[in-house]
């Protein structure tokens, strides 16, 4: 696929922003989600079921500790989108350490609980693996 010149430099390619850009909407997708229906509903039955405080705090503190966590990949994933967009290189070395992460991660919770959902994670390692491998 041919360039795309924009003004300010050119694109490195589309499909690569197009692959950053799909993977910061679902990671953002993801972010929210966890947010704002896992967590709550998780500290919820915490407490439904007499969880000692103590534990209770440490625990909520942990996935608050992921949502900004999350954010924080979004939040690069984002900039590198941007970097493609501008025809600024990209860092291929933190795509390919994000993306098998989230490969395993995805694959390791399907493992865990057989849902499908979690293959999302996995989806997500896969476009960004395949940003980084695009020309």
């Amino acid at each position: 696929m041919k360039a795309v010149i924009d003004g300010r430099g050119v694109m490195q390619s589309p499909v690569k922003t197009l692959l950053l850009a799909a993977s910061g909407v679902l990671l953002a997708f993801a972010t929210f989600t966890y947010a704002s229906v896992a967590v709550p509903h998780l500290t919820e039955d915490l407490v439904e079921i007499s969880v000692r405080p103590t534990l209770l705090r440490a625990v909520v503190q942990a996935m608050r500790l992921g949502i900004v966590t999350l954010a924080a990949i979004t939040g690069g994933v984002a900039v590198e989108a941007v970097r493609s967009y501008r025809g600024v290189a990209v860092s291929r070395a933190n795509l390919a350490i994000l993306g098998g992460a989230f490969v395993i991660l995805g694959l390791l919770v399907f493992q865990a609980t057989h849902s499908p959902h979690a293959l999302g994670y996995s989806l997500i390692g896969a476009l960004l693996i395949g940003a980084m491998l695009t020309k």
